[in-house]
């Protein structure tokens, strides 16, 4: 340390043993731990006087050897990037003794199990180069939450279920990692809670909803007690969504996020409104379309494929309170389309120019999608707004538009109820079918 520059003592809650001197440089202020007895000095901190960063450089001294040494076996620096000072959960905010705290240290030891050595935890994108992880503080939360849902369970347990978590932003460098399901859980859970059915969450319900579904059951007959149970939980999940729809249906001021939220969760419904069989790609999508500064890229709300060919199509989601056609008559019973419409419809079309555009940028060489004039679809207004007059020129309008498929969310709404009559019309035809075989024998 040179006599020019400017040092000061911090003190620690182990004074007794260790200090923090801060050097002031040109570019940064380094912070150095020196040994009171050793004079032993490590590099603790730096902070970039360019930018809203702060490294740490994780250690504790090594009372056996009289030496400062690295925290962790790879890992050594952490970084708070843009992050104005603040301190995420799961890290200790002492200066002295900056790194993971002890219920989040399983998160460290998995980083370095695949070669990570620096982390900086930061707002942007999550991504990996070179051994150094820049890991969004979102994505950080949504481990952390998982993490410590499950603190108490076993340590076989926790790892399994870091490392799912941890696969799902950074599928490169995790793989699913799932402990095998011991036979019984699912009854001893049952019974030794009370109010069971009375508590279950939404997330319960859909988990219970899918593991019936995928159920099989061999040499069952159409009376067997499981797919009577399986026919009224699907039945019931269809009530349950369709109750949920209508409510959001008589809404005034429902946000469209709030829609995109509910079509993701229920990508099924969007998935009837294709002639073959669609599966859901990604909500939210980006189809490209930024400048030079990264800005002004062009999201989809919805990406679907047809499942047997991949090719693609775009959904866009506005609200029921969309106007679809102008309340003032054009010409004698001739109604124009609202500019709400219309802008819609131009917002949609440029999602498909612009994803066509950089078609191959973005899928970056995935052989499962292709983009061969890619269907787009608006989910916008209701036809119930309308007069008769207004519903024929919206008819002949919609008929017309080969571009862009154009339905309405109480249409969206009668296509449920469809679904919902037809599956408890097939439960109905075979009661009927087995009371008819049943006279026929007497």
């Amino acid at each position: 340390m040179s006599s020019d520059q400017a040092v000061s003592p911090i003190q620690t809650p182990n004074a007794r043993e260790i200090d923090l001197v801060s050097e002031d440089g040109a570019e940064a202020i380094n912070y150095y731990a020196i040994h009171h007895a050793t004079k032993q000095k490590i590099l603790a901190k730096k902070i970039l006087k360019s930018k809203d960063t702060q490294i740490f450089y994780p250690y504790y001294f090594n009372r056996r050897t009289g030496k400062f040494q690295q925290k962790y076996k790879k890992i050594h620096s952490i970084a708070l990037d843009g992050l104005g000072g603040t301190f995420p959960d799961g890290f200790s905010k002492s200066q002295y003794k900056f790194g993971a705290t002890q219920k989040f240290r399983p998160f460290i030891t998995e980083l370095e199990g695949v070669g990570i050595s620096a982390l900086v935890l930061t707002r942007s994108k999550t991504s990996i180069s070179k051994g150094i992880l820049t890991l969004n503080i979102e994505d950080l939360q949504k481990v952390q939450k998982k993490t410590y849902k499950c603190q108490n369970q076993n340590s076989t347990r926790v790892r399994c279920k870091l490392k799912r978590d941890l696969s799902k932003i950074l599928p490169s460098e995790f793989s699913d990692s799932w402990e095998p399901y011991p036979s019984g859980l699912i009854k001893d859970i049952l019974t030794e809670y009370e109010s069971v059915a009375a508590r279950l969450s939404k997330e319960d319900q859909q988990e219970i909803f899918s593991i019936a579904g995928s159920i099989t059951v061999k040499g069952a007959g159409e009376n067997s007690a499981v797919l009577r149970s399986r026919n009224q939980i699907n039945t019931k999940l269809i009530e349950t969504i369709l109750e949920e729809f209508e409510s959001k249906l008589g809404r005034k001021n429902i946000k469209e996020e709030e829609w995109q939220d509910f079509f993701k969760e229920n990508s099924w419904i969007l998935s009837q409104l294709f002639a073959y069989a669609a599966v859901f790609v990604k909500d939210r999508a980006f189809v490209g379309g930024t400048t030079i500064d990264n800005r002004g890229g062009s999201i989809v709300d919805f990406l679907y494929k047809c499942g047997l060919t991949g090719n693609l199509a775009l959904i866009e989601i506005k609200t029921q309170r969309t106007s679809l056609m102008n309340a003032k008559e054009y010409r004698n019973g001739c109604f124009s389309i609202h500019k709400q419409l219309s802008g819609a419809i131009s917002q949609v079309l440029h999602q498909k120019h612009t994803f066509q555009t950089h078609f191959e940028s973005i899928i970056k060489g995935n052989k499962d999608l292709v983009g061969f004039n890619p269907k787009c679809l608006l989910i916008a207004g209701r036809i119930s707004d309308l007069n008769k007059e207004q519903k024929q020129s919206f008819e002949l309008f919609r008929n017309s538009n080969s571009n862009v498929d154009i339905i309405a969310y109480d249409e969206l709404l009668s296509k449920i109820k469809m679904i919902l009559s037809v599956f408890t019309g097939k439960v109905t035809t075979l009661r009927k079918k087995k009371k008819q075989r049943s006279r026929k024998r007497k």
